[in-house]
């Protein structure tokens, strides 16, 4: 580097620094590569040349370029911002000498190191008992302290529960107060102040904070980013850290820390070039200073040893007296005929009876496949008899003679001693004029299992085979916890008990029948919760283990180990093998929530937990068949909400969306990226050509919802019927609030039940409402139990949706939206929330491009997405085909069944429609599609022209009456797809309604307020309404009383260890905090 440039580079800097106002440089300078790095090391050496940055220009043969006046503004405001940062104020802790004794202090000389180098990227790997998310923290204030160095640091971790704990723990630590040196952000509050250090917040509200200028120009003042948990490979995951690449590049000096449990590292160690890897070793406690940290002598007892010595339950102890007296097989049988409708679900009872009757008429072995690969997966499903006819797959088999899907299927543990009807076995289904292979193979596994030879040593695996025949492995069984953790507490002594559950609904089940037992039996039992759904005053108060002498049950809902406040002092560890995971299908555009076996690295990482025992409630041959890592879904329904967040982080001299996200870690294809951008210009979230996001864009972004449900939200805001929206809003995004149906009886319970709440309106979404609704009045008499077992809802449901409503309402009451106090306008709000017909509108516009058509010739739907997959309705939907009352139906999202079985359904499984209602021609035309941006563009005439998105005049078409006249008759087309035929004056006025309507919402999106306070609002909506009003009347029911019926409950339900108890006993402290809430102080 030629030392005039420094020179020269010093005067200009000099100049800047004298003169205030100018904000940006740019200095052109032609060079080779070599050139620009040599001229990089420079910079970063050179205090005095802190705002300056050598980068490639436009013409350059890089993978991108970066505008130069952008990194320029950003660093001239770096030393501005940087002055004002005060250092971190290290207080001595009392226990100082607890943080030595995690695995991760061992490492404490090398990430100091790190900390002093120039090296930007360091990965800090090593299992979850190694203190690394909090002790990371610790590091980076004593390092920034004794080198009085400013610290602005952000410390992203994925769930708002593990930010609370994580951060209150820290605090108090520290043994100070939060949101000093230590705070934290959440979407409804936050802990924060202008001398706060250590910011804690989830990927969600870090991506919200970059969504405004001012938070992303104030991204050049961080010094430290920590992001937590990236083993988790989510979506939101490996998008959050590719928008971190890219930001990195702009601010190179930042300092960036991963932090995972996964030893899998160099996926990640490449995607951030040259970074610097750090292991956390599994050492013996007495390495570091502990006698307890990593103990030796752990007992590890699976589903097989817990069925021989632990369970007493009736089926268990009817099983054990049985084997010894009985051919094992035949007992087996008997007990799956007595309690086989144990391990029944209509959902796989709707696709495994379809792939029976395939087998049925199957010619060769060929058409066993399917079924063989289904049953690879689920083995309990072996023994599957169809609902009607009772046969298995090995009695086809049989039957047909094929003798290679028979010693499949013997291999998978099918039963040849299973008896259909009038106790016809497979073997009996064998020809005996013709003797095979088939039934030599059926004779030798009969006596395979016979009384004596090898039953003693594989009695406790026929346990477990055929426990799981008589009850499903991917439904937790609670009773089967209960009777381990009695187990434990009457033969060990007392100590922690970590119970791992997929879900918080198994969490807050399982609690109630512990809870309820823990009472009848002992008073040695204290209880900890722990899943998304805990409330922050919650984890404020279980911040310690408490110390006396009893046993502690901590019953946890995922991969939640941060909430706790040690993991070294876990004793006992109860693992049911399940997580819950999204599977989607992006051919078909449905996904489905599914519970699955944990991964082999969850499992390996739990075995390190407890101190004496581990109960595992399935077989150790299980484990063969889970999967080694957990792999992302980036083909996910989230995708189009992704690639918004994307287009307004993302500076604009950026690749493509595309590119973007190619360059990820696990890239989705790029057809579902450019579906996501057709969807988002559907909704009129951007714009094309630019794809420039919308104020309605902006907004969606700052929900942080599902795009369909914030745009239904948002209308009903302009339509003034906020409430019932609310409440439906925030019950689709809980989830489905119902049990899971086991047999056709419990179905069609379900389906009177939805029915009678449904009042013939043909809408689930209504159902939810009046759920909802009747819940709430239960609540407050104190016998809101009585209705969640009457109605088959799952536990705590409810009480997740009313705090997902309040959460809503405060995030709307930050965007202005709503105001609280004397100014309040929740009853201008609210104003025709008694209309279903306004509420259903609502529904419409937002909930579109989700709309299907029905064909009645053909009886079967349609959608938007193009393809030869059967379209139903869901089998519990209060809207079906025999009294559907019009061809329209708009439906919150698809889900596929078979995804419960495969991780790929064919082309020919059906699709469902799910929480569908049914709209009008006249909703259709005048909501649906009228945000599209060109609609904006488009003119309310006769001679109104074809647009590229939105209604089209199409071509003239003359139509000829009886007595010879032709009629002008115009087509208005919907999303290029769905046609309406309409007279010309009746085209006209349906297209000035929609543009009207249109405008409307696009001017509220961008002036909120002052647009509900026009008068062409309440000009022009009322003329619609009844138009649409006078249509719904010959449909359904519209004269529907309650919808506007404000809910009683005001406060906040506890989600945790005072979940569900009377209102009397909950404590004061939430009752505080959450009337704070409804008085509108966030």
């Amino acid at each position: 580097m030629d030392p005039k440039d420094i020179m020269v580079f010093k005067q200009i800097m000099q100049k800047i620094r004298e003169n205030e106002r100018v904000l940006e440089c740019k200095i052109p300078k032609k060079g080779d590569w070599q050139t620009i790095f040599t001229l990089r090391s420079i910079i970063m050496s050179e205090p005095d040349f802190s705002c300056f940055r050598a980068l490639p220009t436009n013409g350059d043969a890089r993978e991108y370029a970066v505008d130069n006046g952008v990194v320029d503004i950003l660093l001239k405001m770096q030393p501005e911002y940087q002055s004002y940062v005060p250092p971190p104020v290290l207080k001595e802790c009392p226990r100082h000498d607890t943080h030595t004794r995690f695995p991760i202090a061992l490492c404490c000389n090398a990430i100091e190191e790190w900390l002093k180098s120039n090296s930007s990227v360091v990965i800090i790997y090593g299992a979850p008992d190694s203190g690394k998310s909090h002790q990371i923290v610790h590091y980076i204030l004593n390092y920034c302290n004794i080198s009085s160095q400013n610290c602005r640091a952000i410390c992203v971790l994925q769930t708002g529960v593990e930010v609370l704990s994580t951060a209150w723990r820290i605090s108090d630590d520290r043994h100070e107060t939060m949101g000093s040196t230590v705070g934290y952000k959440m979407c409804t509050n936050s802990r924060v102040s202008d001398c706060t250090n250590v910011a804690f917040c989830t990927d969600e509200v870090m991506l919200r904070s970059l969504l405004s200028n001012a938070n992303q120009q104030s991204f050049v003042e961080l010094t430290h980013l920590v992001v937590g948990n990236v083993g988790r490979r989510t979506a939101n995951t490996d998008f959050f850290l590719s928008l971190l690449k890219e930001k990195h590049r702009l601010h190179p000096t930042l300092k960036l820390i991963f932090l995972t449990e996964s030893m899998d590292v160099d996926n990640l160690a490449s995607f951030f070039n040259r970074s610097k890897l750090i292991m956390v070793p599994e050492v013996k406690a007495s390495e570091i200073g502990s006698d307890s940290l990593m103990p030796f002598g752990v007992e590890y007892i699976f589903l097989d040893s817990i069925l021989t010595y632990i369970s007493t339950r009736k089926e268990v102890l009817e099983i054990k007296r049985n084997m010894g007296t009985c051919q094992p097989l035949k007992v087996m049988a008997e007990m799956q005929e007595r309690y086989g409708d144990m391990n029944r679900s209509y959902y796989f009872s709707h696709h495994m009876d379809p792939l029976l009757e395939r087998c049925f008429y199957a010619r060769d072995p060929s058409g066993f496949n399917t079924i063989l690969k289904v049953l690879e997966n689920h083995k309990h499903l072996v023994d599957y008899q169809h609902t009607e006819i009772k046969l298995t797959p090995l009695m086809i088999a049989a039957a047909k003679g094929f003798a290679g899907v028979v010693q499949t299927l013997l291999k998978l543990g099918a039963n040849p001693c299973l008896r259909g009807k009038k106790g016809i076995t497979a073997l009996d289904w064998c020809d005996e004029s013709n003797p095979n292979s088939c039934r030599q193979l059926l004779v030798d596994a009969c006596q395979s299992h016979s009384k004596g030879g090898s039953l003693a040593d594989s009695q406790g695996r026929l346990y477990g085979q055929l426990y799981h025949r008589i009850h499903n492995p991917y439904v937790v069984d609670h009773s089967l916890v209960l009777e381990i953790v009695m187990y434990i507490i009457a033969k060990r002594k007392a100590g922690k008990i970590l119970v791992m559950l997929p879900d918080f609904t198994d969490v807050l089940q399982s609690y109630a029948i512990l809870r309820e037992s823990a009472h009848a039996n002992t008073k040695r039992i204290d209880f900890m919760v722990c899943h998304r759904y805990v409330t922050e005053e919650e984890i404020k108060m279980t911040r310690q283990f408490p110390s006396y002498p009893h046993f502690l049950v901590i019953l946890m809902g995922g991969p939640l180990l941060d909430m706790l406040p040690s993991l070294s002092s876990i004793d006992f560890l109860i693992d049911t093998g399940l997580r819950v995971e999204r599977v989607y299908n992006p051919a078909k555009e449905a996904y489905l929530n599914r519970v699955c076996y944990n991964t082999k690295h969850s499992v390996s990482l739990m075995k390190l937990l407890p101190k004496q025992g581990c109960f595992f409630l399935y077989l150790a041959d299980q484990l063969d068949s889970m999967p080694a890592n957990e792999k992302p879904n980036r083909n996910g329904s989230g995708l189009p909400m992704q690639v918004l967040q994307a287009l307004l982080t993302r500076d604009r001299s950026f690749p493509s969306v595309e590119m973007f996200f190619d360059s990820a870690l696990t890239p989705p294809a790029r057809t579902n990226v450019r579906r996501s951008i057709e969807i988002l210009t559907q909704m009129g979230a951007i714009e094309q050509p630019l794809r420039m996001p919308t104020n309605l864009g902006l907004m969606l972004a700052h929900l942080n919802i599902e795009l369909h449900l914030g745009k239904a939200l948002l209308y009903s805001f302009l339509f003034k019927c906020l409430d019932p929206v609310l409440t439906i809003v925030a019950s689709l995004h809980v989830g489905n609030p119902f049990k899971e149906p086991v047999h056709e009886e419990c179905m069609v319970n379900m389906a009177i039940t939805k029915a009678a709440s449904s009042q013939r309106s043909y809408s689930d979404c209504l159902v939810l409402l009046r759920m909802y609704q009747q819940w709430g009045a239960c609540k407050m008499n104190q016998k809101d139990q009585d209705m969640v077992n009457k109605y088959r809802l799952k536990e705590g449901v409810m009480d997740a949706i009313a705090n997902m409503r309040m959460e809503l309402m405060t995030v709307l009451r930050s965007l202005g939206l709503v105001k609280c106090g004397r100014l309040h306008n929740t009853d201008e709000l609210n104003e025709h929330s008694e209309h279903w017909t306004r509420v259903k509108a609502c529904l419409t516009a937002g909930f579109y491009p989700n709309l299907a058509k029905f064909d009645y010739g053909k009886r079967t739907f349609s959608d938007f997405c193009c393809t030869d997959t059967p379209l139903k309705l869901h089998p519990l939907s209060v809207v079906n085909i025999e009294e559907l009352p019009t061809e329209w139906v708009i439906y919150d999202h698809k889900e596929d069944f078979m995804l419960q079985l495969l991780d790929h359904s064919s082309d020919d499984s059906p699709v469902h429609m799910v929480e569908n209602t049914a709209i009008s021609d006249c909703m259709v035309m005048l909501l649906c599609g009228i945000d599209e941006a060109n609609q904006a563009n488009s003119t309310a005439t006769e001679e109104a022209e074809s647009t590229n998105s939105g209604p089209y005049l199409l071509p003239f078409v003359p139509k000829i009456d009886e007595s010879g006249n032709a009629d002008k008759c115009k087509e208005l087309l919907i999303g290029k797809r769905y046609t309406f035929q309409l007279s010309s004056d009746c085209y006209n006025a349906v297209v000035w309604l929609r543009q009207q309507v249109g405008r409307l919402f696009r001017e509220f999106t961008a002036n909120p307020l002052d647009t509900l306070a026009r008068t062409d609002v309440k000009r022009i909506l009322p003329h619609v309404f009844n138009i649409l009003q006078e249509e719904e009347k010959n449909v359904c029911r519209t004269d529907l009383g309650g919808i506007g019926v404000r809910p009683k409950i005001k406060n906040r339900c506890p989600m945790g260890v005072h979940w569900n108890q009377r209102l009397t006993q909950t404590p004061s402290i939430l009752c505080k905090e959450s009337s704070q809430f409804e008085a509108g102080h966030p």
